[in-house]
């Protein structure tokens, strides 16, 4: 990128690390890649990638443990991370698909300015 081009690359916000850093980065490259980023989706990619670093960690406990565990009371149950797993694969799906990061975004042109942008989540 010369000098006089101004980038659409939203700033990561100063309290992101770990996963949620490592994905920022990985996701930007994406929606830059395709055309799809501008400064004014730094909020949606925040939650997103806050969401996919809960799913990280609620997808390592799973593993780990199993989507069905024995509670203190004895009482064999879902483990409350594979609630968390599933819950947010439905929103990062959601908002994966928002973004137009998604197979069946792309091929309808979700996140491209023509189809609206973002959307609602």
């Amino acid at each position: 990128m010369s000098s006089t081009e101004t980038t659409n690359r939203p700033a990561a916000p100063d309290d992101l690390d770990g996963e949620a850093l490592l994905e920022w980065e990985r996701v930007i490259e994406e929606m830059e890649a395709a055309g799809r980023l501008d400064k004014t989706d730094r909020a949606m990619i925040s939650i997103y990638v806050r969401t996919w670093a809960t799913h990280q960690v609620a997808s390592r406990h799973v593993e780990q443990f199993g989507p069905v565990i024995k509670h203190s009371n004895g009482v064999v149950g879902e483990n409350p991370f594979f609630k968390v797993q599933k819950a947010t694969a439905v929103m990062l799906n959601k908002m994966l698909n928002d973004m137009g990061l998604t197979p069946a975004a792309r091929g309808k042109g979700a996140g491209s300015p023509d189809a609206g942008g973002i959307g609602e989540f």
